[in-house]
């Protein structure tokens, strides 16, 4: 189980975009999608933070690429609509770049 608040304050620091990869999961008949994220996309001797999150739906990615990316104030909430196949929304706070709704979230350790 993850701790949103600690994923929620990693974001705070890792907000530059190294790889955002969508991948359809054809047992559970479902998409996930994997962030790579970096404190700084230019100094990859830092570590990165990466997350998969599981079955999403309403996926909205605007303003992606021209340079680097970065998903400044990322942030997770609980969703409380009562939607089995959906716990979490996943956006931006200020910007509007990102945002989509997910089962669960994952923190991938390399």
């Amino acid at each position: 189980m993850f701790d949103i608040e600690e994923i929620n304050e990693k974001f705070v620091s890792h907000n530059h975009v190294v790889e955002c990869l969508l991948k359809y999961d054809d047992i559970y008949g479902y998409y996930n999608l994997e962030l790579t994220l970096a404190i700084d996309l230019f100094e990859q001797t830092l570590p990165n933070l990466k997350i998969r999150f599981v079955n999403i739906s309403n996926l909205d990615i605007r303003n992606f690429g021209n340079g680097f990316t970065q998903f400044i104030d990322l942030h997770i909430e609980k969703n409380h609509d009562g939607w089995s196949s959906i716990k979490y929304n996943v956006f931006q706070i200020e910007e509007e770049n990102i945002s989509f709704k997910c089962l669960d979230i994952e923190e991938i350790l390399d």
